[in-house]
């Protein structure tokens, strides 16, 4: 959040009243991560309704009805490959979600952790965080938008 702050500081400096005014009308959860309270899952972007619209490229040009129809078919057929394809995986985490969280593990291995408490602790690499392992929450807030308490 400081360093969120600073930066906005910063914008509002070099592009005066008129750029101050613009972001005042915008509450900062809609487009700064320092302030998001949810969690994003690493997705920064509109690409999945992109793909959608390319995915349904076809459908889009059929009546309202048959246009639905085609859909709930597609998507249908979609989540049963998905069902059938996950028969297969060898853990609880999809295939991408484990890789992920194994590429953190590996860079979290050289992280110092200090306990505070049962829930609650300092995570030290360059800088110090505080985790708590029971809001799922870390201070670089990651976790909170990633979905992992990692950062790389």
């Amino acid at each position: 959040m400081v360093e969120f702050q600073d930066k906005l500081a910063e914008l509002k400096r070099i592009g005066g009243v008129k750029i101050e005014e613009f972001l005042m009308k915008i509450p900062f959860e809609h487009w700064a991560n320092a302030c998001f309270q949810g969690c994003r899952y690493g997705e920064m972007c509109s690409t999945l309704a992109e793909c959608f619209n390319v995915w349904i490229k076809e459908e889009r040009s059929m009546p309202i009805t048959a246009m639905f129809y085609h859909i709930r078919r597609k998507m249908m057929k979609m989540f049963d490959d998905c069902r059938r394809e996950c028969f297969s995986w060898r853990s609880e985490l999809c295939p991408v979600a484990k890789s992920i969280y194994c590429a953190k593990v590996d860079v979290a291995r050289s992280f110092r952790v200090v306990r505070s408490n049962e829930v609650e602790f300092e995570v030290e690499d360059i800088i110090v965080h505080h985790v708590n392992v029971e809001r799922r929450s870390c201070s670089c807030r990651y976790w909170q938008i990633d979905g992992f308490p990692v950062y790389m």
